[in-house]
């Protein structure tokens, strides 16, 4: 996907997640979950605008490939900052571990975190902020970070 694609892709992204919280705050709820059920109890009028608001995942195959933008980071930091429990989820891999490219701002904001077999202990405290990635030796092994 090229750059512009991206960036058009978290653009609706916010606007969808802009919607969501209008609605969420008609409707006297602060969960996906409370307002679907809301809406399929019929507490809810589609008159006034209301639907079912489904579940969404954007998958980031390489984060760092859009990283290195500073906007498209700060349009991503953005809308991680607001996605709790809105149905909106972002769920990035990456391959290429560069400091400078993932910053603690862009980091906090991905909930949990989960590392596989790293190469180095510096490698692994960037990623989980803490060591131990890097003696992981069985295939499928894991780190999770919360």
């Amino acid at each position: 996907i090229a750059l512009n694609q991206f960036g058009n892709t978290l653009d609706a992204l916010q606007l969808d997640l802009e919607e969501r919280l209008s609605l969420f705050n008609l409707a006297v709820v602060k969960t996906i979950k409370d307002y679907n059920v809301s809406f399929v109890s019929r507490r809810l009028n589609p008159n006034d605008g209301h639907r079912y608001l489904p579940n969404m995942v954007l998958i980031i195959d390489d984060l760092y490939n859009f990283v290195y933008n500073e906007d498209l980071a700060n349009k991503l930091i953005a809308l991680l900052q607001k996605t709790s429990y809105t149905g909106i989820y972002v769920l990035a891999v990456t391959s290429q571990i560069n400091a400078s490219q993932l910053s603690r701002q862009l980091k906090s904001n991905f909930v949990y975190r989960i590392g596989m077999k790293l190469m180095s202990a510096s490698d692994s405290k960037r990623i989980l902020d803490e060591g131990g990635a890097e003696k992981l030796r069985d295939a499928g092994t894991l780190l999770f970070w919360e």
